[in-house]
């Protein structure tokens, strides 16, 4: 969507439907001719945030909760924090796996939970050079007006987690319910994430593993 001289590089789970409703623009793809010529504007959380937020998103997309008994085991999860704990770790591995796999495609639901960088390489694989402006989620108006496109609406919201019946009930983010291993586990997996943008390391990751020091370290400098 055109802001100006600027276009919304879309991060998954990073805020792009909210931005589309905001502005009344349409989502284009990147090899659209309307965007060759534009730079970049992204939005990033804190990493486990997004991880957990593309979790949820992806179990939203993988499962049919219409069968009474899926969505009453899946339920079962949600409250007790052994197995909610679990669950996340089981759809991490499920996710390291994918990625590490030679060919993806981007309509893969797991995808929503990648590292945010992910989002931002080009088609050889680096960092897309017309990314120019990264900004916190949550400082999304903001940025906003900073780039100089303020013909938007802020009270306009994307897709809300805490509004939508299933994620709430059977795929509910509770950070809170997860061990510090697994906590250690997620923050390795996102760890470029820690090392490009800036957000603070949880204090039961500092020691999880020599990269996550030397991200630590690269950050402090």
């Amino acid at each position: 969507m055109s802001i100006k001289r600027y276009c919304n590089r879309l991060s998954k789970s990073g805020g792009g439907t909210t931005i589309t409703l905001m502005s009344d623009e349409i989502q284009e793809r990147l090899t659209d001719p309307n965007v060759q010529d534009k730079d970049f504007v992204t939005f990033v959380r804190d990493p486990i945030d997004h991880f957990l937020s593309g979790w949820s998103e992806a179990e939203f997309r993988m499962y049919e909760f219409r069968n009474e008994k899926i969505a009453y085991s899946t339920e079962l999860f949600t409250q007790d924090k052994t197995l909610y704990d679990l669950r996340i770790k089981s759809f991490l591995n499920k996710l390291k796996d994918f990625a590490q796999q030679d060919i993806k495609t981007s309509l893969n639901a797991l995808t929503h939970a990648l590292p945010q960088a992910n989002f931002m390489l080009d088609l050889n694989g680096e960092i897309d050079h017309r990314v120019k402006v990264i900004g916190d989620i949550t400082e999304m108006a903001e940025v906003l007006e900073m780039i100089g496109f303020t013909d938007f609406d802020p009270n306009k919201k994307g897709r809300d987690a805490t509004k939508n019946f299933v994620k709430q009930k059977y795929i509910p983010v509770h950070k809170e319910m997860l061990s510090n291993e697994t906590l250690k586990e997620i923050c390795e997996f996102v760890a470029v994430d820690y090392y490009l943008f800036d957000f603070k390391i949880p204090e039961v990751c500092l020691s999880s593993s020599p990269w996550m020091q030397y991200v630590h370290q690269e950050i402090l400098q």
